[in-house]
């Protein structure tokens, strides 16, 4: 059973009343099980509840480093040329250019599309 299926299922025999003991039993899981599914549907909910929902990880973690706080300060950060590829630790170009895409903006071409660093 997919994740989000167990979570959804967990949680429909949770509001009935269903000890963890139950639902695993039911579910044919451990209690134990029950529990980390029912961490991973609250954690789901407090990521889609951030402004950073739907980035990767790697873009995400690179918001937070950056101390942005929403998509217009990433939006005048990619603007103002403080946020471009190689500039941070694990974030080249693939990560540049999802990331301007997600805000909705062109990502600026670089010069020759070679890394500033070593050239290649």
């Amino acid at each position: 059973m997919k994740l989000s299926d167990s979570i959804h299922k967990v949680k429909e025999l949770r509001d009935k009343g269903l000890t963890y003991q139950a639902i695993g039993n039911e579910l044919k899981i451990s209690k134990q099980r029950v529990c980390q599914i029912i961490v991973a549907g609250k954690k789901r909910n407090l990521d889609q509840s951030k402004w950073t929902h739907g980035l990767s990880s790697r873009n995400a973690k690179l918001m937070e480093k950056l101390d942005i706080k929403s998509k217009n300060e990433a939006i005048i950060e990619i603007n103002s040329g403080k946020i471009i590829p190689y500039r941070f630790k694990n974030f080249g170009w693939k990560s540049y250019v999802d990331l301007c895409k997600w805000l909705g903006v062109d990502p600026k071409p670089d010069k020759a599309g070679h890394c500033p660093h070593c050239g290649k």
